[in-house]
């Protein structure tokens, strides 16, 4: 079953042992604004999704799709690498000659 970013947004919420109220404190909105997310009635801005996102350490992925995706570093030279392989194999084209 697909979990809403309502439910997401509630769950990290309770992890963190905050109210409704602190969370709309923390964020700059009303409780009521927090409530709504909650119950999937809205949906919070993106520059509030960021803040979520910051705020419980989570990807803005993981906040709103519910998946964990895992980052890594790839250093400037192994995307230099990957890039001419592509190129090579001819899978790459510019979007002026598509």
């Amino acid at each position: 079953m697909k979990v809403s970013i309502g439910s997401r947004i509630q769950e990290l919420r309770k992890r963190e042992g905050l109210t409704q109220e602190a969370l709309a404190a923390q964020m700059g909105v009303s409780p009521q604004a927090v409530s709504k997310w909650e119950t999937d009635l809205s949906t919070p801005d993106l520059s509030v999704l960021i803040a979520l996102s910051d705020y419980f350490h989570v990807s803005l992925d993981e906040l709103v799709r519910g998946a964990r995706t895992d980052v890594r570093y790839v250093p400037p030279e192994a995307r230099k690498m990957q890039t001419r392989r592509f190129s090579a194999s001819g899978s790459t084209q510019s979007r002026a000659t598509r």
